[in-house]
């Protein structure tokens, strides 16, 4: 169901969280994901965490779906990119909402080279979530958008670059922040 299985995924997220239940967290937390049968979204409240995160970073196509309680399970992304919603749901009054997904439409960069499959299939994703994404942020306080449009999915040797960009776009914010906070 995926081009990759997602053991090693697994095992380091079981190695990171162990046992940890999301009933054990100090701070409440969930996981969103998709189930791809039905189309439904799901939240994950409750069990153990690391199996939560394993289903909601379940990219459909690369990465294997999960099985969680009966249902075949994929990103969350495909029905609630940013979960502002389920955040309001859980008592949030304050969200700050990050974005790395920018308006491809509006990128300047030519296109070097002809897209593979694993480009394709995360344009793909990326054009039905964009959509959704926006309606989305629409609920945050706060929406952090870093600098990160010429980073590709599987630029991965980049992430030193993209945690840096965030660290910006966050600490352009702050006043912005307090200023909502003290109102």
């Amino acid at each position: 169901t995926g081009l990759i299985r997602g053991r090693k995924i697994e095992d380091t997220l079981r190695s990171i969280m162990g046992d940890i239940e999301f009933g054990d967290l100090k701070m409440p937390f969930a996981c969103v994901a998709t189930d791809i049968i039905t189309g439904e979204e799901v939240v994950i409240k409750q069990g153990l965490v690391w199996e939560g995160v394993r289903a909601s970073v379940s990219i459909p196509v690369i990465l294997a779906v999960a099985r969680r309680e009966g249902r075949y399970l994929v990103d969350g992304v495909l029905t609630n990119p940013v979960p502002v919603s389920v955040l309001r749901e859980m008592g949030a009054d304050f969200i700050i909402a990050g974005n790395t997904m920018s308006d491809r439409s509006k990128s300047l960069e030519p296109v070097s080279k002809k897209p593979n499959i694993f480009s394709v299939i995360m344009q793909t994703i990326h054009i039905v979530a964009y959509q959704s994404l926006k309606s989305s942020l629409a609920g945050a306080d706060v929406v952090i958008e870093p600098q990160v449009a010429s980073i590709g999915y599987f630029d991965f040797h980049r992430a030193r670059e993209c945690i840096l960009q965030g660290k910006l776009a966050a600490q352009n914010l702050i006043p912005e922040i307090k200023r909502l906070l003290e109102a």
